[in-house]
Parts: structure tokens; sequence; C-alpha cells
């Protein structure tokens, strides 16, 4: 369920990159693999229902994530 990372397609979200905010965390940038729709989201990390992985978000930043 890609709750309010969906885009109207329907399609898959892809996140392309994570910038670190000073008040927010992380903020995760993802990418529609249908139609190219861009979405920005605060990262969910530290919290007990689906946390985003603090791994993943670093990986991000530093842009060596691979789908």
């Amino acid at each position: 369920n890609p709750g309010v990372r969906a885009c109207e397609c329907m399609a898959p979200m892809e996140p392309v990159f994570a910038l670190p905010d000073p008040k927010k965390g992380y903020v995760i940038t993802f990418r529609c693999r249908k139609c190219g729709y861009i979405h920005r989201n605060k990262a969910a990390y530290g919290v007990d229902v689906q946390p985003d992985d603090l791994r993943l978000l670093i990986a991000l930043t530093a842009g060596q994530y691979e789908a």
C-alpha cells in the first residue's frame, strides 16, 4: 500500500534521493515508474508503524541507491 506516496496513475513510486532537513528529518523524493510524477515526503524512521530504513535513507542521501 503506497499510501501518501502514490500518484494518480496508481503505479509504483520509487525513491530517487533523500535530503536531510533540520526540522523534518529526511525528506525523500519519489518518482512514479509509469508517468514520472515527482513527490516529496517526510521519512518515517524512529516510529513503530512501517518505519523507513535508516540505512536506505543514508544511501539515498549519498546518491548510492540502486532500485
